[in-house]
């Protein structure tokens, strides 16, 4: 009877290690992707995060205004959807043979902005003065940062897509789970083994006694 629990106690440690990461991948896998120019990885739900949809209808994803606006002149046909920064009102673009042809936008169009921080991670769009200005208010790297209009903000995208490679990029796995994995897979195939060592000894024992 001390044998089953023993074994069953290993099996369940197994499956806990297992279960946590094989979890904790698929959660980073379905919520965590690398921007296709330039490979930062980004989350999904980030509000700086711009989905693009190209004509076949697979989905990209771009860390940025910019590197979205590269990869939407890479794919030439296909639609760029992001929002603002500072509302969260939807902004969506569409490319046509690479060149920026529609706006998707309820407001005035010529007060969107891209707000140039000097790097991915600061490059931020905005729809309207009032929201440019409070981003300009809120961070400090914003205060003097450049702005360009979307027609502005897509001639750079071009210059930079010479320099890109523009590609599906898989997202990283942490150690951590692939080492819970190898972990549960281990403890789950030794506890057969656990199970035939232990009834030896315990038959040993028997006939000892």
């Amino acid at each position: 009877m001390k044998t089953n629990y023993v074994v069953l106690i290993i099996v369940l440690v197994g499956v806990i290690f297992l279960a946590g990461g094989v979890g904790a991948t698929i959660s980073r896998t379905m919520t965590t992707v690398a921007c296709e120019a330039c490979g930062m990885e980004i989350a999904k739900a980030d509000p700086s995060t711009l989905r693009v949809v190209s004509s076949d209808g697979s989905e990209h994803w771009g860390c940025c205004p910019i590197c979205a606006m590269v990869e939407g002149i890479y794919y030439n046909d296909s639609e760029v959807d992001g929002e603002c920064f500072a509302c969260g009102k939807s902004i969506g673009m569409t490319f046509s043979d690479g060149e920026l042809a529609w706006l998707d936008f309820s407001g005035n169009s010529e007060f969107i902005r891209v707000i140039l921080g000097g790097s991915c991670m600061k490059n931020k769009l905005t729809c309207s003065t009032g929201c440019s200005s409070a981003i300009q208010l809120s961070y400090d790297w914003a205060a003097t940062a450049p702005q360009k209009t979307l027609q502005e903000s897509t001639e750079m995208a071009r210059t930079k897509l010479s320099s890109m490679t523009v590609a599906y990029r898989p997202t990283k796995i942490p150690a951590l789970n692939y080492a819970l994995i190898g972990i549960g897979i281990a403890l789950i195939s030794i506890a057969p083994i656990t199970w035939k060592i232990m009834q030896k000894r315990s038959k040993k024992q028997l006939m000892q006694a």
